[in-house]
Order: structure tokens, then sequence, then C-alpha cells
């Protein structure tokens, strides 16, 4: 049998099975080269092509141990059970709680349900709103994946400007490399593979961004690649099916096994739209006509078991958070007056174009009452933004009409006469072309031009509140700046510097017409401190994904989003957890005196007070309008300024403005109108229980490893010992104290100069960390997790946002690595044998069960002994319940008494031989009641997913459009074939793993 960690011979060279997986071309074996010729080359066969023969555990031979206290066994022992995956049954934390962060209990939660049993494949939708920590999850969650041998290809999808953001964390946080693939990083892929080679066959972990992969370029290479798992970010992105991204989307479900969206704002308002999320993780969770409800009792223990939605205030994430999130200052909203000119624009966009008397507006296209909002939104925003919207829409008025109509401006008697003609056939006359839409554009860009070359109020103000926040030459305080509009962006930037007596350096503008590695840049130089950039003046292409907190703890709304939600993506740049200063928010808010459209400054300024105090009693905002998207949000905010009243509220809304006003009764019955809504679901009926698997974590953590060692420097170090058959050809240091200028405690640190087998392994690693750290010259890791944040957190205040020494957490590549060198070193099918102070011969054993797919699903460890070294049969045969558990009974699981006088010799050897087929036909039998269960309980896992699906395509097959039948089929076939390759395999897999004797004259 063929599972991971066992031996096998390919083409008469021997390697270790990392993982397997049942393809369209059969089965694949990726493995790990063993062999003189083929060391540290890792390798993948098909069993169709080629002979894949595992070695017969029973014919395993026994190699005396000769290191000094028996290094080569412990450690060839440690690798062993790094090697064997920990079994899909398992639902306890092994890996996830060591990594470089401390998981805070409402994020075990998320990663328990990712885990959960009740599923057959790892989906989930990380819904969680702003700055709870949805990449800490995301890491948590393949980490752990990796460890169960289910992460070896993972694809990353995110937003271009959070690439090397997220790539970061991955690697410094989890010890996980991807390759990022931006601009940069594909071309460095085109030049390194010919033109016919898929890159996502030959990257086995890929980061991308979503607008690279979605085109028709990159499909069919997707379509070809199977993935163990695959994430993607802002996934609301995804939910409106007609789309490229949705494509993209549909395609990557059904190639991959493990499926993790992330979105803080999951549901748009349209059940369709949600459902369709719902959909890509599981097909048979949402009924054909697309529709969920919400009282359905199976419908919701669905969305519970696939969607994890917590807030700020949800009680869960607020008991944990503490000081590690410093509550928002009360928010400051600056009301500006505008300038004479300022005011002379405002009038004009009233009355000619927001409130005309006639009724009727300039405006020569349809929904002519909408457009007069588009262009008061590009005044409120800057005059610099009003002036681009003129010119837009002057050009394409001039272009569609074939016609250069005249530029020059007309007067306002001109204008306002065409447009207040009171003869029937004159009032009409004029809004049968573009004309007359074209000399109100040009008596309105003659106003902004001279509010635009004026003193701006906004302006004015902005700068007034940066020099009172600290802003300044000789500051260090930092800032970001939002605004909607580009060209508000490049007239702050334009302006700024004199305004503020402050080098241009000290400005950036970033937006989404920059390419990916400029944003990455520009992101990357605002998060450290060393660098001169104090004011980020960004677009909304910021207010997603990126964290700013680091160096920053200010933030200046310079116009205000039609949308609660887009707010609150905002200010969730600096309002996040790892926030440890109190954020400053602040408004500037334009007060044009006109008697109508200075209505706007009420409804805004409700929707940033809402946007605040829903932060504080609610953790979210997306419930208040109902809406639940931008555009949605957009809409209401606008027909609210059009029509001229109050915003309508919705009954979470309604609830939160009457406990405001201090109407209990109010607010309880405003309540009671939620318990039957999606905010209802969407805040409250999807957070998960608490669980018991953060309580679990010490213990299994022992099951993946470590119980030999008590640090995975003390197994590094071990191993590089055990590694090498002389000490001269260990790699060398780069000496002591630290390296690369730091002072650093000797105890937490690792420093090793990568031969060139290690380097190869490290060209995986990315491509920035390993120039800005020179890691081919030599590696600095470090053991102590306290350190490793202060190392990264230093970062911030160097030349590079890689920190200079590398937490050496449990999946780090160095230690498979050491671990997979020393296996290299014993001969095919070979065990150690020690001694210890164990009575009687002891032979230790592991046995797996494993699905169709190759999965482990099940595994046991287990000490078989016997009476002396002639005995014919074992005494009795104990199972453990971890693998401490195990090296305990073996007496090696201290190096005090471990003291070898010199190796077995081969006669007690040759005499001890007939023990190694004893112990494995005593773990089989003991194991075959053990693994019927582990086969019932599979088989039963497998049947109630084969039951939901069968009868999720009757009630499928009823309604489905005949349309979407082809699809349909294709989904429940999919299905099937997923419950079929779950099934567990017939026969178990036991393998010994060592043989401990008593000491002599013992």
């Amino acid at each position: 049998m063929i599972v991971p960690g066992s031996t096998v011979i390919v083409r008469d060279e021997q390697w270790l099975v990392t993982s397997t997986a049942q393809t369209e071309d059969g089965l694949r074996v990726d493995v790990q080269g063993l062999s003189e010729l083929v060391r540290d080359t890792t390798a993948s066969f098909y069993a169709a092509l080629d002979e894949i023969t595992p070695f017969n555990p029973r014919d395993a031979r026994l190699r005396a141990d000769d290191s000094p206290k028996y290094r080569q066994s412990r450690v060839w022992l440690e690798a062993m059970m790094r090697q064997i995956p920990v079994p899909l049954e398992q639902d306890t934390l092994t890996v996830s709680s060591e990594m470089l962060l401390d998981p805070l209990e409402y994020q075990y939660e998320a990663v328990e349900r990712a885990l959960s049993p009740e599923n057959l494949r790892p989906r989930i939708l990380l819904a969680d709103a702003v700055g709870l920590g949805k990449t800490a999850e995301i890491g948590m969650i393949l980490s752990e994946l990796v460890r169960r041998g289910r992460g070896d290809r993972i694809l990353i999808v995110t937003p271009k400007h959070v690439l090397e953001q997220t790539q970061q964390e991955m690697w410094v946080r989890f010890a996980l490399p991807f390759v990022r693939l931006d601009s940069v990083g594909i071309q460095r892929v085109r030049q390194e593979l010919p033109a016919s080679r898929n890159p996502f066959a030959y990257y086995h972990r890929v980061i991308v961004s979503i607008d690279t992969l979605k085109s028709d370029r990159y499909l069919s290479a997707l379509q070809r690649q199977q993935w163990d798992a695959v994430v993607i970010d802002e996934a609301h992105g995804l939910s409106n099916s007609a789309t490229q991204n949705n494509r993209l989307a549909r395609t990557l479900s059904r190639r991959t096994d493990a499926l993790i969206l992330a979105s803080a704002t999951p549901h748009n308002g349209d059940p369709q739209s949600f459902a369709e999320l719902v959909r890509l993780l599981d097909p048979s969770a949402v009924p054909a006509d697309g529709i969920i409800d919400a009282k359905d009792s199976r419908q919701l223990a669905d969305l519970r078991r696939l969607v994890v939605r917590r807030h700020r205030n949800t009680p869960s994430v607020a008991k944990v958070v503490g000081t590690e999130w410093a509550p928002r200052a009360a928010p400051v909203n600056l009301t500006v007056a505008t300038s004479p000119e300022e005011e002379a624009v405002a009038r004009e966009l009233q009355d000619i174009w927001l409130f005309p008397e006639s009724g009727r507006t300039p405006y020569s296209g349809q929904n002519g009452s909408l457009f007069g909002w588009v262009l008061a939104k590009a005044y409120l925003s800057s005059p610099a933004a009003l002036a681009e919207t003129i010119t837009q829409r002057r050009n394409r008025l001039v272009v569609h009409n074939d016609a250069p109509w005249p530029a020059s401006s007309t007067s306002r008697v001109d204008a306002s006469a065409l447009l207040r003609c009171e003869a029937p056939a004159e009032r009409e006359a004029p809004f049968a072309g573009p004309q007359t839409e074209i000399r109100a554009l040009d008596e309105l860009a003659r106003l902004n031009d001279a509010a635009l070359s004026g003193a701006s109020g906004k302006l004015l103000q902005l700068t007034e509140y940066l020099k009172e926040i600290g802003i300044g030459p000789r500051s260090k305080t930092r800032v970001v700046v939002f605004a909607e509009r580009v060209a508000t962006l490049k007239w702050l930037k334009q302006q700024l510097p004199a305004l503020m007596n402050m080098p241009d350096k000290a400005f950036e503008v970033m937006h989404g017409g920059l390419t990916d590695e400029e944003q990455q840049s520009i992101v990357d130089r605002f998060k450290r401190s060393q660098t001169d950039l104090r004011v980020l003046i960004t677009g909304d292409v910021a207010s997603e994904g990126v964290n700013l907190h680091a160096q920053c703890h200010d933030l200046v709304h310079f116009d205000i989003p039609w949308s609660l939600i887009r707010i609150e993506q905002r200010n969730g740049r600096i309002d996040r957890y790892g926030q440890k200063h109190s954020p400053r928010i602040a408004t500037l808010l334009l007060t044009p005196r006109c008697d109508r459209f200075s209505g706007d400054l009420r409804v805004l300024t409700t929707v940033v007070e809402k946007e605040h105090q829903a932060h504080e009693a609610l953790g979210d905002t997306a419930s208040l309008l109902g809406k639940h998207s931008v555009k949605g949000e957009e809409e209401a905010i606008r027909d609210a300024l059009m029509k001229e009243r109050d915003l309508r509220f919705s009954a979470a809304g309604q609830a939160l403005e009457a406990a405001e006003k201090g109407d209990l009764s109010a607010a309880q019955a405003a309540t009671a109108d939620v318990t039957d809504s999606w905010e209802a679901l969407l805040l409250s009926q999807l957070e998960a229980p608490e669980t018991a698997m953060s309580n679990n974590t010490n213990q299994a953590q022992t099951d993946g490893g470590t119980g030999l060692f008590r640090s995975p420097s003390e197994y590094l170090n071990t191993a590089l010992q055990a590694g090498y058959a002389h000490p001269e050809e260990r790699p060398g240091d780069r000496g002591q104290g630290g390296g690369v200028g730091l002072q650093l405690p000797e105890e937490d640190v690792v420093e090793l100069v990568p031969p060139p087998e290690l380097r190869q392994r490290l060209s995986v690693l990315p491509q920035s960390y390993i120039k800005d750290r020179k890691i081919n010259d030599g590696l600095l890791l470090v053991t102590s997790k306290k350190l490793g944040e202060d190392l990264y957190a230093r970062a911030r205040n160097s030349d590079s946002l890689w920190p200079t020494g590398h937490y050496l957490g449990p999946l780090h590549p160095v230690l498979d690595w050491a671990g997979d060198r020393l296996l290299s070193r014993f001969d095919r099918n070979e065990i150690p044998v020690m001694r210890s102070d164990v009575e009687m011969p002891v032979v230790a054993v592991v046995g797996t069960l494993s699905n169709v797919r190759g999965q482990v699903i099940s595994r046991v460890l287990a000490t078989v002994h016997f009476t002396d070294p002639g005995a014919e049969q074992p005494l009795f045969t104990t199972m453990h319940e971890s693998f401490n558990e195990l090296v305990e009974t073996l007496s090696i699981a201290s190096t005090t008494n471990l003291i070898n006088p010199g190796p077995v010799p081969d006669g007690d050897l040759r005499a001890l031989q007939h023990l190694i087929p004893a112990s494995v036909d005593a773990v089989l039998q003991q194991m075959e009641p053990l693994a019927d269960g582990m086969r019932e309980r599979a088989r039963q896992r497998v049947q109630m997913w084969r039951n939901r699906t069968a009868d999720w395509a009757v009630r499928a097959g009823e309604i489905v459009q005949r349309g979407s039948l082809l699809e349909h089929r294709d989904l429940v076939d999919d299905e099937k074939r997923l419950a079929e390759m779950m099934k567990p395999q017939q026969n178990a897999m036991v393998r010994p793993l060592i043989l401990v004797v008593p000491k002599e004259g013992n």
C-alpha cells in the first residue's frame, strides 16, 4: 500500500512518499529522494506510467545505532513522525497554535469549523467583520491542512495590492512559502519555464491576484490543475454568476479539495448572490432555486457548518481582544464652510442640475435626475474631481454626436434662459440634443475653474487638522487620507507639500490605476518607520485587505463615501486587532449654504455618526440600511438626498437608533423584527459555540512531533549532528551573537550557511526575502516567539519589512530538510536499534488507515513487547494515545540516561531480526477491530454525504432550469466522485519505527 510516510522504489531509487492523490491520470505519488543519486530531490510519479513498489514492512532490516546518546535513532523517530500526516478524523489542533502568533479563542472556532469531520472536504466562508484577523485564520487552517497531508498544492487569490502582505504573513508567521505571481513574478516565470509548461503545475504554492488569474490566458491552465487548497480573499466579488470572477471561482471550486472564501461583506442584500457563495463551497447546501430559507433548520445547520461570522462585540471576540485592540477615539467631524467660489458652484448645481424649477435638468441622456448627483458627489470630493467629471461627460457628448460643439463657456443668463423657457415648444427643444447640456457643463466648468484656482475650504481645513495631530517636517506621525476620486488624490498630492512645508517624498498617492508592483511598494514604504512617507493619500483600493496600523493611528475621510460599509472598510485599515493606540478618525464635511443642497450635510453626517454607533454597539454596519453592499447603500443614500428625506434604516438600524435615544421598548420591538431577517442570520446565528479544540492543543502538538526534543532548535541541531557523518561537513554559521549586526540571546538563535541542497529547497521562498536578507549567504533562525515578534516589529524600522531572523516554527522547511537528510543515511527499509532502560525488547510501530485518495483517515501508535530476544511471539501489545506516551514507554524521552556504549553487535541484530515481522503481524491483528471501527465511522460519514447529495439531486432535478441541467448533472457527478474517493481502503498499513532493547546488564 502506498501512503504518506511509506518508502517506495521507483526507477531503482529509494523514495519517501510525502503525499498521494487520485487524479484524472490515475494515482500520483509525490516523493522525496532518499538514495544517493536522488537525495534532496522531489518528484511526482504516476502509477500508470511507472512501477512504484512499496517496501514490505515485515522485511525491514535492523541497523545498530552507533551515534552519541543515540541521536540518530531519536532524530529518525521524530523525522518519521513528522512525515506521517495527522489523520483526517483528528479534530484537535496540531501545529497552528505553535506559529508566530498568539491565536485567539474565536480564531480556533474558525479552524475547527473548517476541519470538522462533518465535512468530507474543508470548505468555509470566513465572514468575520473588518479587523478580526481573517488572514491569521487562513494561515492557521492552511498550516493544519499541511500537517494533515492536505496542503501540498495551495493557491491563494487576493487583490493585487495585498499580494506581498499576504505572502509575507504566510511566510513570517506560518513558514508557508508562496511564489508570488505579480507582474514581476510572471515575467520571471516566463523566463524560467517553456511557454508550453503549466506554471501552476510547476509551483506547488502560488499567490496571485484575481485580476491576473481571471483572464482567459490562465483559465485552461487552471482547468488542468488540481489543488489541495484554494483561498479567495474579498470573495464578495464572486457572487455575480455573470462575471469573470465567478467563472474563475466556479472553475477553482471544482479543482480543489479545500476551499476558503474570505469576505467581511458576504451578503449584498440579494439572497441569490449570497447563495452563490455558499454554492461554491457546497452545492448541496443550496436549494436548486437558489433561495436559502433562514428558518429552515437544515439549511441553517448547513450555514453554520460552512459560514463563520463574528464582529468586534461578539462575546467570543470581545472577551479576548483586550489591549491588542485599543478602543476607537470619539470621531472628529469637521464642518467646512464653502468659499464664495465654491458656494457659486453649489448654487449652480442646486438650481440647474439637482432641483431645477422646470423639473428638467440639462442632461441629454436617460435618467437625467441621477447625473446631477454624480456631479454633486464629485463636487463634494474636490474642485479637481468635479472638473474631471465635467470634462469626461463633455468629451463623451462630443464624440458620440460627431460634432465638435463650441467649447467656449455660455453666460449664466444664456444657460438659465435655455433651462427656464416658458413656451412649451421652446421648453422641449433644448432637450432634443446635447447642445444644451454642453452649454450647461461649460457654465459649471467656468464657475468651478474659479473655485479650483482659489482657496479650498476643505483643503485648508485638512492642512490645519494634519498639523494639529502632529504631521510636520520633523515628526514621525503618519496619517491615511481617503478620497474616492483619483483627481482628488492627485490634487491633494500637488497642493499639500507646499501647504504643509514638507518635501514631496513625504506624500504618496495610491489608486487602482497603479500596477501591482507600484501599489505593493507604496504600502511597504508606509509600513516601515524609516521611510520618509508620512501621508498616504489613497482611494478605496486600500479600503479592503491592506493593514496600515503598524505605524499609523490617524485616518481622515477627505470625502464621505455614500456607504456605511465603505466607511467601515476604510476605518478598518487602522482600527483592527493589533492596534495598540486608540485610532483617531476625522471626517471633513463641506457645508454649502444653499437652502436645498445643504441637506446633504444632514444625511452624510448621519451616515458617519451611524457608522461609529454601529461600531460601538454592534461591531458591524452592514445591517443598518439592510442593503449589505456598497452599491446598494450608495443608491439608498442618493435616493434620500434626491428626495430630501431621512435615511430609512432596517430593523437592526431602527433598534440601534431607538437604543441611542433611550427608547428601550422601541428598541426591543425593532430587535424582534431582526430575528427573522438576514441580519440575524449573519450577525448572530452563525457564531460557532465554544469548542474544546483549543484545550487540546498541547496534547495534539505532541501527536504531531516534538515529543523527543524540548524545542525545534534542539531537534534541528541534533538532526544536523546526526545527518552529517563528519563534523566538518555540517553547515557553518555566521558567527555568534545573532549575526547581521544583531545582539541576540544565543540560546534563542540558530545560525547556518545553507548548503547547496538546502538552497535549492529555499529557492521557493519569497524572492524579495531571499534578496533583502541574503538568505543564501546565511540563515538566522529564532526559536522564541517573543523574539520572533520583536524582529518582525523591528523590520518596520528597517530597510525591509522582512525580519532579519525567521521564527523556527513546526512547519519550517529547514526542519524538513534536516530530518530528510538523516533519513537518507539509512539504506533501503532499515530501522534503527538502540538501548534504553526498558525491561524487555520493544518494537515501536505505527499503523494507518487511508482512504482511496491516499489520505490518512486514522492512525495508531503501538509498542510490541517481547519477553526476550528469542521470543517467537510478543508478550503483549500496547496502543498509545499520543507520541509522548510512546516515547515514555520506550524510555527515550530524556537523554540523561542514554549513554551509547557501542552499537548492538551484528550477531545480536540477526537474533533480533525475527521480532520485526512478529511485531507487524501483532499490530495488524490488534488493529483489525480498530480498523473496522475506523472504516465504519468513515463509511457513515461518506454515506451521510451520499444521502445528502442524492436528496439534493432529487429536489434539484424537480425544479432545475433546462439551461443549467448540464451543470447540475456535473455537480452531482462531482459529489458522487468525492464520496467514492473518501471511502476507506480495505487494508491498513503498518510500519515498524524502531527497536529498543534493554541496556547491557539490565
